[in-house]
């Protein structure tokens, strides 16, 4: 996966996102006046996607920034930009009526709507929490889908299949980046975060483990409800997710609803100049209307009585160089390996390397009472799944595979008489009732496990790939083992 994230990072650094020449415009004019106050700057950069962008990577740039402080929103970048090097910014950057593919120019003019929609609904559940500095909130959601606003410029015909494969729901989102693309959207615009030197609120946002941080949690959920508000407010898929939200955040659904709703007006209000029907407008629609993407074939419209939104239909094509390659890091440990790059290789071994859906690494807690998600593989858009965590108390499961090192599958056979054993609170959470689990020891201590399952009915788990996951999980051990060794052998001379 690291080499495919390369190659898009490579490839997309030719691109910039693209402001709109309406906002580039306002700006110029308002430069000319050094009395103008700075928040009428603010209010038109913090609407613009590409001039937001462009902004905090010239921020990076800064001769003399003191690095103690990191810049996290717009208005404490503008105070330490000034007005000579703003306006040379503005003489940089392209604008958006100068994407000449149709496609991409339509597309790009979405994606910024869903942006804004995003930073909104994040920025008025992070007031609704008392959140110290709602702008962070605000500009790390904004933000989100900056992989999709240069890839609808470099690759329209990908973005394109992507966004097939998941109107269809033949394929989980995720899995639909990864086949397309050959990684998530949200590793590639974490990757493009720390290249550009973005806010790190950006980037731990999108770290799927990290949905146990309340406050990244809301910003994942906002983002995820600007999604699927795109077609359609009553559907249930946005319903549930504000419930989710509703539980996150401690607040009554219904009202949260009602602030959510307001929200999305005031996004729409802000976003006219994309020239791209907002969300908002779906507000008026009856319950449980479904609203196509303009740009894709209109499908049936879905029985009352559907499938839940997370069934997927699709089964993750395994990918062999990449387990090998993978696993002949883990086995051989090259100079500057650690623990965490390990883990990290596990992981991608199971997930793109065997095809397993869902990956996760679950860390064992000091008490040893708990077990709680330190990497996770293929739940992006599952924020259920994103907050994996075990309690090792009571007659549980996970607390016998904990007592030494074991594999368990889950499975028809075994289901009956290990059923009771399973934690409710996990199974609320993965919706799935056949998974692979195996602890990791090192040096005779418990350290974690390892979790994977194929989220889908449709595509078993194999007796193939049980022993693939228990020699990926013992080839980590042994790596582990190894590495504690060397910090405990004593350097020579």
């Amino acid at each position: 996966m690291q080499t495919t994230l390369d190659h898009w990072l490579t490839r997309l650094q030719k691109y910039r996102v693209p402001a709109l020449k309406v906002d580039l415009e306002r700006v110029a004019r308002l430069t000319l006046d050094e009395r103008i106050p700075l928040e009428r700057f603010t209010a038109t950069f913090e609407r613009d996607p590409g001039m937001a962008v462009a902004l905090m990577r010239l921020i990076r740039t800064l001769p003399n920034r003191h690095l103690k402080a990191e810049v996290t929103t717009i208005g404490h970048a503008l105070l330490m930009v000034g007005i000579d090097r703003l306006k040379e910014l503005l003489r940089a950057l392209t604008t958006l009526d100068r994407v000449t593919n149709q496609q991409s120019h339509r597309s790009l003019r979405r994606t910024y709507a869903r942006a804004l929609l995003g930073a909104h609904l994040a920025y008025e559940v992070a007031r609704l929490r008392r959140d110290l500095e709602p702008d962070e909130v605000y500009l790390a959601a904004l933000f989100h889908s900056l992989a999709e606003m240069l890839l609808w410029q470099a690759a329209p015909g990908k973005m394109l299949e992507l966004e097939g494969h998941a109107w269809q729901r033949e394929i989980g989102r995720e899995e639909a980046e990864t086949v397309v693309l050959g990684c998530s959207l949200g590793d590639l615009t974490r990757a493009l975060a720390r290249r550009f030197g973005l806010p790190t609120l950006l980037e731990h946002s999108l770290h799927p483990e990290a949905a146990e941080n309340p406050r990244i949690h809301a910003i994942q959920l906002a983002v995820r409800i600007a999604r699927e508000a795109e077609h359609g407010w009553f559907r249930p898929e946005v319903v549930d997710l504000i419930e989710q939200l509703a539980e996150a955040i401690r607040y009554d659904a219904g009202t949260l609803t009602g602030h959510l709703h307001r929200a999305a007006v005031d996004a729409a209000d802000r976003s006219l100049a994309f020239d791209t029907t907002p969300a908002a407008a779906w507000l008026l629609l009856p319950t449980g209307t479904v609203v196509p993407p303009p740009d894709l074939p209109t499908p049936k419209q879905p029985e009352a009585e559907s499938a839940p939104v997370c069934t997927v239909e699709f089964c993750l094509a395994p990918q062999a160089p990449l387990l090998h390659q993978a696993l002949k890091e883990i086995e051989t440990l090259p100079t500057g390996t650690n623990a965490a790059r390990v883990i990290q290789l596990a992981v991608e071994a199971l997930h793109s390397g065997l095809g397993l859906n869902r990956v996760v690494f679950a860390i064992l807690n000091p008490e040893r009472d708990h077990l709680q998600a330190r990497t996770i593989a293929g739940a992006e858009h599952d924020t259920l799944f994103s907050r994996f965590a075990i309690q090792l108390d009571g007659v549980n499961l996970f607390a016998r595979l904990m007592d030494k090192p074991q594999a368990l599958w889950l499975s028809d056979e075994n289901r009956p008489r290990l059923w009771a054993m399973m934690p409710l609170a996990l199974y609320h959470n993965t919706r799935i009732n056949s998974f692979y689990a195996m602890s990791l020891f090192v040096r005779h201590k418990a350290m974690g496990l390892f979790y994977a399952d194929r989220h889908t009915t449709d595509c078993q788990l194999t007796e193939h790939h049980y022993a693939q996951f228990k020699r990926v999980v013992q080839a980590t051990a042994n790596a582990m083992t190894q590495l504690a060794e060397r910090r405990q052998t004593p350097r020579k001379g």
